[in-house]
This record gives structure tokens, C-alpha cells and sequence, in this order.
């Protein structure tokens, strides 16, 4: 238990470890993800200041060349008018010029309105042009915002991509610390909780139920008592080494096997009270026909035996439930692995037909 107290503490101190680091890790990107997201504020609002400056711009261009228009406008007005006053203020003067210099005067007249409307038609495609390359520029303008807008877009969804990403990271990792986690304490659940106490007696567990034997008496290979008490039991496993015991050399009780302990005091139908398992003795010849039929155990026995864990190798899948084979009718006298064979007339497969025939 100290050993599992031990593993689960540093379980413990591991996963709070990982949700520490899981946690800084967490705020680290968090934070990342908000100064991304501050950062395409920011120059998605420089976008737009420029944009907005640039409409200006223009807007103040455009101003401007309407007022230099305007200023032309008038300027050529007042000089027609200056023309026409200066003309008449000659033709009053000069009642009688020469038809000469008034066709020269009307030439140079012609030719001065001719380079007037030339003029005109020049300030009219200048000003389209610069209409023309005005309109341009803001459509320029209008595009690089757009681009800009649609790049700001892309730059915003890699980021959120990345910090998806990264959530799913996260929750990935998450999924892998919990499933550690849960395995290890599967592992850690699956560990016997005595491991160095399973499969072994020590002088301590002592039998009050079988008395102490000086020497145990080894029937002969060939009799009938030696192979009717020959150690029968499950395959891979033999009898129990009566040398190993030290208290068995000094005349003390010899370990009490785990399948009677505390047999006698819950009056459990698992215990076989000094005799040996159906499975593990070997099947003798009816002694007679008109014997009683089998008993039964009762179910309240085995109701009123609780189930417990017993600190041995065998499982509660090999034990063996032997009615017959109560505390009471054990023989008091019989050493310590000694097996008495068994009355075929109460063996729960026992036919008196054709036992009798």
C-alpha cells in the first residue's frame, strides 16, 4: 500500500506538473493569439487612415483644378472683354483706317481667338486628363485598399488557423495525459497489493486443526494405500514439501494451507478439512450398493460464507466445493499432508445403479 500510495502521489505530482505546463503553455498562446489579433487591428485601421488620406488627396486635387479651370475661364472672359473694348475703342478712333489693317486687324482678331479656343480645347483635355489620371489613382487607390483588406483577411485567418491549431494541440495532448493517466493507474490498479506475500507460509500460520506429526509416514509405491493416497493434484503443481518446514523438523504445527484458513470459524463450503479436492484424488470402486444418496449442500452455507480474498495462487475458478468433506468429519489425528481416501458412496457423481451393477 505505501509502495501504490507512493506511485499514485508521484501520478499526482506528474499530471499536476503536465497541468501546470499545460496551463502556461494555454496562456502563452492566448496571449499570442490576442497580440495577433491586436496587430491586425492595428494595420487594418492604418489601411484605413491611409485610404481616407489618399481620398483627401484627392479630393483636394481635384479642387484645385477646378478652381485653376474657373481661373482660366475668367481670364480668357476678361480678356475677350478687353479685346471687344480695346476694338471698339480703335474703330471709334480710327474712323477711317485702311481696309488692310482692319482685314490684318480682324486676321490677328481671328487668329487670337483661334489660338483662344485652341487654347480652350487644350485646357479641356488637360483638365480630362487630369480628370482621367485622378480617377486612376483613386481607382488605384480604391484596389490597394481592397488588396490590403483582403490581405489583412488572409493574415487574420492564418492566425486564427494557427491558433485552432494550436487549441487542437492542446486537446490533443490533453486527450494523451488523461489516457497515460489512465493507464497507469490500470497498471497501478492491476498490481497486487502483496506481492511478497502470495503463495507463502511461514511458521506463523499454523493449523489448530491438524495436530503435530513427528514423522509422516510414506506409504509405499506399490501398495494399494500408497497410489489410493498419492498427491492428486492440479497439472504443473505437486504435493507440499514437508522438508521446507522448519516447525514440521521440530515437531510444531506445519503451515496451515490457504484454502482452510478460517475455514472452521465461517463454516465455509470451500475448505476440504483435511481431504483432498474431488479434482485432485483418484477415483476408487463402489464399497456398496444400498448406500445413502448424495447430500446436498444446503444454500444458506454457502449464503452466509461471504467471499473473501484469499492470499493464494489458487483462484476462486480451481477450488473445489466438497460437501461431504465438512470440519467435523476431518480426522483430528491424521499428520499434515496426509490425505485420507475418500467414500465413493457421497460423491456428488455417485450412481448407486451402477455402483451395483
Amino acid at each position: 500500500m505505501t509502495e501504490q500510495r507512493a506511485g499514485l502521489v508521484t501520478v499526482a505530482h506528474a499530471l499536476r506538473a503536465d497541468q501546470e505546463a499545460f496551463g502556461a503553455q494555454s496562456e502563452t498562446h492566448a496571449a499570442q493569439l490576442s497580440e495577433f489579433i491586436t496587430q491586425a487591428r492595428l494595420s487594418t485601421a492604418e489601411m484605413g487612415d491611409r485610404a481616407v488620406k489618399g481620398g483627401e488627396a484627392l479630393r483636394e486635387l481635384i479642387a484645385e483644378a477646378a478652381e485653376q479651370f474657373r481661373e482660366l475661364a475668367e481670364s480668357a472672359k476678361a480678356e475677350r472683354d478687353e479685346f471687344g473694348q480695346s476694338t471698339l475703342h480703335s474703330m471709334e478712333a480710327v474712323s477711317q483706317a485702311a481696309a488692310e489693317e482692319r482685314r490684318k486687324l480682324e486676321e490677328q482678331t481671328r487668329a487670337s481667338i483661334q489660338g483662344l479656343g485652341q487654347a480652350a480645347e487644350e485646357t479641356r483635355k488637360a483638365a480630362e486628363a487630369h480628370a482621367v489620371t485622378a480617377r486612376e489613382q483613386v481607382d488605384q487607390l480604391s484596389e490597394a485598399a481592397f488588396s490590403a483588406g483582403q490581405k489583412a483577411n488572409q493574415v487574420f485567418e492564418q492566425r486564427l488557423a494557427e491558433a485552432r491549431d494550436l487549441i487542437e494541440r492542446s486537446a490533443q495532448m490533453v486527450e494523451q495525459a488523461g489516457a497515460a493517466t489512465a493507464r497507469k493507474l490500470e497498471e497501478g490498479g492491476r498490481r497486487p497489493r502483496h506481492p511478497g506475500r502470495a503463495g507463502r507460509h511461514d511458521g506463523r500460520h499454523r493449523s489448530p486443526r491438524h495436530p503435530t506429526a513427528r514423522r509422516r509416514p510414506r506409504p509405499g509405491r506399490g501398495s494399494a494405500s500408497g497410489r489410493g493416497r498419492q498427491y492428486r493434484g492440479p497439472a504443473g503443481t505437486g504435493p507440499p514439501d514437508l522438508r521446507r518446514d522448519p516447525g514440521h523438523r521440530r515437531g510444531l504445527p506445519g503451515p496451515c494451507p490457504p484454502q482452510l484458513r478460517n475455514a472452521q470459524r465461517r463454516r465455509a463450503p470451500d475448505g476440504h478439512g483435511g481431504r483432498a479436492p474431488a479434482a485432485w484424488r483418484r477415483p476408487s470402486p463402489p464399497r456398496c450398493a444400498s448406500a445413502s444418496p448424495p447430500r446436498r449442500a444446503p444454500a444458506a452455507a454457502a449464503s452466509r460464507s461471504p467471499s473473501r480474498k484469499l492470499s493464494s495462487p489458487i483462484s476462486r475458478k480451481t477450488r473445489t466445493t466438497t460437501p461431504w468433506s465438512s470440519p467435523s468429519r476431518s480426522s483430528p489425528n491424521r499428520p499434515l499432508g496426509v490425505r485420507a481416501r475418500p467414500n465413493p458412496c457421497r460423491s456428488p457423481s455417485y450412481r448407486p445403479a451402477a455402483a451395483c451393477a
